[in-house]
């Protein structure tokens, strides 16, 4: 003999749907003998407003019930279908019309570039092999320019014969003897060629200037810096002041 339990398992889109579903009280909890069977009855809450709010008009679920014991533990499961009170009327499916219908006008462009391109190809290659065909034969040609001197009924006229006693045309020269038998000219004397100007005489250089010698000093004066006076100075102002200037720069 066996305590046993029974509950449903809530782990199920049911509950989503229903206000509730609970095993009846007096099938809970039980003694089963052995080799005896029993039924469980589960209890369902359903209202018209959860039947209102399927999302289609049958609906079917799972309902786990689980039966716990002190040495077993055993799990079925049921199925349930739940309907609208009122169906819904159903039609066609908007989304799939539009996507049969966007693949339809979709392959009828297709073939229309298709065929369009197939259309120009054709064109193109009439009016390019038109040129190219062959005049097989100028019977049906008229000359339409007045004075030209054709016989309309002898075609194209034949070249005039040369006479057999002709020496001019029929010699080696054909035709040109009279410009081989000429003498030849005697060249041009050649141009005298034109006298080179004489030479410039190149520019004398200028003497470069000569320093100006340095003045003398009085003793005690320091002599004038190389790069020479300060700019703006006399000798004279050198004489009294050059020392001084000296320091300055030797401080500085």
């Amino acid at each position: 003999d066996q305590l046993l339990s029974a509950d449903v398992n809530r782990n199920s889109e049911l509950f989503f749907n229903i206000i509730d579903a609970r095993v009846d009280a007096g099938d809970r909890d039980f003694v089963l003998l052995a080799n005896q069977s029993r039924v469980i009855t589960v209890m369902l809450e359903v209202s018209d407003e959860n039947l209102d709010n399927l999302m289609e008009n049958e609906m079917s679920f799972d309902l786990v019930l689980e039966v716990d014991g002190d040495r077993d533990k055993v799990s079925m499961a049921g199925t349930l279908k739940l309907v609208k009170p009122v169906p819904d009327e159903t039609g066609p499916d908007v989304e799939e019309t539009a996507w049969w219908a966007g693949n339809i006008i979709f392959l009828l462009l297709g073939v229309g570039i298709v065929i369009a391109v197939i259309v120009a190809s054709v064109r193109i290659f009439a009016s390019a092999s038109a040129p190219m065909e062959e005049v097989s034969t100028l019977a049906d040609y008229e000359m339409t320019v007045d004075g030209s001197g054709w016989d309309d009924s002898s075609g194209i006229p034949q070249a005039p014969s040369l006479p057999s006693d002709d020496e001019v045309a029929n010699s080696m020269y054909g035709g040109t003897k009279e410009i081989f038998e000429q003498a030849p000219e005697m060249p041009s004397p050649p141009m005298p060629e034109p006298e080179m100007p004489p030479p410039m005489p190149e520019p004398e250089l200028e003497p470069e200037p000569e320093e100006a010698p340095e003045p003398d000093l009085p003793p005690g004066v320091p002599s004038i810096p190389d790069d020479g006076l300060p700019e703006g100075w006399t000798v004279d102002q050198w004489i009294h002041y050059g020392q001084r200037w000296l320091d300055q720069q030797n401080r500085d």
